[in-house]
Formats: structure tokens, C-alpha cells, sequence
């Protein structure tokens, strides 16, 4: 199961226990269960949220920009990325093929996004009081 995740660098122990924190609140059940295997890692996004291919340079092809679903999204970009290395012209893909290109402001993204993280934080905070009020009141 995957979860928002974390933002920034921080270790995997602690990534992994916001991750089981998120785990438990929509899957109270499944508290105390332990988990053998965890991955966390920074999410590659695009900005108009699809996954592109692009030809970097001759026989160099890069496949990126999952925004967050990229078991399914990168194993089918490895077949793409392979039928693109062995030769397979660019309209037979079925799949655009774009040039690489910086994407405006990224320099400020670190803090747009960190910001919006937080605001999200917050509604969820008051979300999760109003639900906690309500019930209260209900059981009066």
C-alpha cells in the first residue's frame, strides 16, 4: 500500500513510521501487524501529470514522471524504453516521445510544494477534529 509519504530527506525508519501511521488510520485492523518490506523515495512529477519518454541524446532514452503510480507506469515505460532502444521509430510506439525540458520556477518548487503540504496537513487536522467532534456529540 502506498501513502503520501514524506517531504525531504529523512531516513527510512522514520518515513516508514508515517507510512504505517497512514496505514493504520484507514486500516484500523491491521494495527500491530509488521510489514517485512518497505520502500519510500522521492516521486518524480510532471507538470501535466502524464509520464514522458524522451530521447536525451543518440542511444540514450530516459522514461520518468510516474507522479506517484510507478509500479505500473514503469514497467510498462521499460517496454517502451527497450522497443525505443532497439530501433523501433518513435510513431510506432504509441507514445509520445518529447524533448527534455526544464520546467519553469522548479527552483522555487521545494517551497511551493512544502508549503501546500502543510496547508493540506491542516485541513486534515481540522477533518479530523470535526469527525472526532461529531462523533463526541453523537454518543451524548
Amino acid at each position: 500500500m502506498g501513502s503520501r509519504g514524506v517531504f525531504g530527506d529523512v531516513p527510512p525508519a522514520r518515513a516508514a513510521r508515517l507510512h504505517y501511521r497512514a496505514v493504520r488510520e484507514i486500516y484500523p485492523q491491521l494495527s500491530g501487524i509488521a510489514f517485512d518490506y518497505q520502500w519510500s523515495g522521492f516521486v518524480a512529477m510532471t507538470a501535466d501529470h502524464l509520464p514522458h519518454l524522451h530521447d536525451v541524446a543518440p542511444g540514450i532514452v530516459a522514461g520518468l514522471g510516474y507522479n506517484g503510480r510507478g509500479v505500473a507506469m514503469a514497467t510498462m515505460m521499460g517496454k517502451l524504453l527497450s522497443r525505443r532502444l532497439l530501433g523501433e521509430d518513435a510513431q510506432e510506439l504509441g507514445f509520445p516521445v518529447t524533448p527534455v525540458r526544464p520546467l519553469r520556477l522548479h527552483r522555487f518548487s521545494r517551497f511551493g510544494a512544502a508549503a501546500a503540504i502543510q496547508y493540506l496537513r491542516a485541513l486534515d487536522g481540522v477533518a479530523r477534529f470535526a469527525e472526532g467532534f461529531t462523533r463526541r456529540k453523537r454518543t451524548m
